[in-house]
């Protein structure tokens, strides 16, 4: 499941990132991968919080 979540993201990733850095400037797309990141961690700890609960 996780290969095929990963596979399926690295096609529109390189766009999307393309996109930003052309729109948006230089370091864009590293803040916009930070925000994900935070989105993803914080929605894995209440997904656990839940599973323990």
């Amino acid at each position: 499941m996780t290969q095929s979540i990963s596979t399926i993201a690295m096609v529109p990733g390189p766009i999307v990132g393309g996109f930003v850095f052309e729109f948006a400037g230089l370091t864009a797309p590293f803040f916009l991968s930070a925000a994900i990141l935070l989105v993803a961690f914080l929605l894995g700890v209440r997904i656990l919080q839940i599973s323990l609960s």
